[in-house]
Formats: structure tokens, C-alpha cells, sequence
């Protein structure tokens, strides 16, 4: 029930970061002019704590009611998305807040979903993967390297970034 009105893409400089999703950051264009929603971009140095100062001012610019986040486990996230939404008096969702991984990837392997890996960082997952799209199958090839290597098979520990292209 909400009107979507901006893309926010918080853009690192460095290669890593505690906040932010760095390998698609630079597809916040192609999504803004596909889904016809202004994008509002801004980098950070990606560290620790100043990356979320930098996502709240530019949150702060904007004539909004709240923001849309894809947290799905990382205490270390949520806490600071609400934070910062309470600091600006602004609703604070996260649809994904502790789904179980897999109806998350039931959902996302459904109909209509096209959901791709876009980094690897974990034993297991090699270049193989990148560019794969999450099926049922590839979330079978997932659950066997959690059981074998202790990954996510949702990639919250960062053992992969993914990007929905549809």
C-alpha cells in the first residue's frame, strides 16, 4: 500500500561495506528509468558508522513518510534503519524482517521472479554462480553448500549479493 516516489542508492567508494549493497549499486539508473521512479544517489566512504549518516541526510531531503529496506536478518542493519527513522520521524518496513530463508527463496524462485547471483564471497560458490539465476534447483545446490560449508543459503552472512532483474 505504499507509492513508491524514489530509488535511494547509497553508493561506496570502498569495495566493502557494513550497510550498503555494493555490487549492484551501480545499476540504480537502469532500475530508476525501468520502473520510471526517480533515483537519488549518493556515495559514502563506506565506513562503518558514516554510511548510514550519509543514507539519513539524504533520507532527511526527502519529502517522504518512510523508506522500503531489504533487511532480512542483520541485527546489525535493522537497528540502524529504525534508527535512523526515528530520528527523522519516518516509518521504517522491512518486508523481509525475519522470513524464514526458505519462503524467501520459494518466493523469489516462483513465477515471474528473476532473481540473479551478482557476487560471490563464500567456499563453494565460485564464478560459476555469478550471473545464475535462483531457481529451485540452484536453491537445492545451496541448501547441500549450507549443510556442507555453514553458509546462508539467502546470502545474509555476505556469501552472495543477488539482483532481481524482473
Amino acid at each position: 500500500g505504499w507509492t513508491v516516489k524514489h530509488i535511494v542508492t547509497v553508493k561506496p567508494v570502498a569495495q566493502d561495506s557494513w550497510m550498503c549493497h555494493v555490487p549492484n549499486s551501480d545499476f540504480g539508473p537502469t532500475l530508476s528509468g525501468a520502473l520510471g521512479i526517480p533515483l537519488v544517489s549518493v556515495e559514502t566512504a563506506g565506513e562503518k558508522e558514516r554510511e548510514v549518516a550519509d543514507l539519513e541526510a539524504v533520507l532527511a531531503t526527502l519529502p517522504i513518510d518512510g523508506f522500503v529496506s531489504g533487511a532480512l536478518g542483520s541485527e546489525y542493519q535493522r537497528v540502524r534503519l529504525e534508527g535512523i527513522g526515528h530520528r527523522l520521524g519516518l516509518k521504517s518496513f522491512t518486508p523481509l524482517w525475519h522470513k524464514r530463508p526458505d519462503e524467501v527463496l520459494s518466493t523469489v524462485t516462483g513465477p515471474g521472479w528473476d532473481v540473479r547471483i551478482a557476487a560471490v564471497a563464500a567456499e563453494g560458490l565460485g564464478e560459476t554462480w555469478l550471473g545464475r539465476r535462483l531457481t529451485r534447483e540452484s536453491v537445492a545446490e545451496l541448501d547441500l553448500l549450507a549443510k556442507k560449508h555453514g553458509i546462508s543459503t539467502v546470502g545474509e552472512g555476505g556469501e552472495y549479493e543477488s539482483l532481481v532483474l524482473d
